[in-house]
């Protein structure tokens, strides 16, 4: 797995939403900042924006996607 500033259950989180389909970077992040804010701190008071453990940066949540995507062989293979 990749070196990332993210927490554990934002990364799964972003594997759970390549699974399902998902794989536009401003699409994650929208589903990310909903899963942060409804789901890890429903009850407790909600890390600020710039947390980059609980919201990664458009950089970071690509390099997930990419990830993940490779992860679950959805990337597409190079012609050679």
């Amino acid at each position: 797995m990749m070196a990332s500033h993210s927490s554990t259950q934002v990364a799964e989180r972003i594997r759970e939403l390549v699974a399902a389909g998902h794989h536009q970077v401003y699409t994650v992040r929208k589903q990310l900042r909903c899963f942060v804010e409804n789901k890890l701190f429903k009850s407790e008071g909600l890390p600020e924006r710039h947390n980059l453990r609980f919201f990664p940066t458009v950089n970071d949540i690509k390099s997930h996607i990419h990830e993940s995507q490779r992860a679950l062989g959805l990337t597409a293979k190079t012609p050679e």
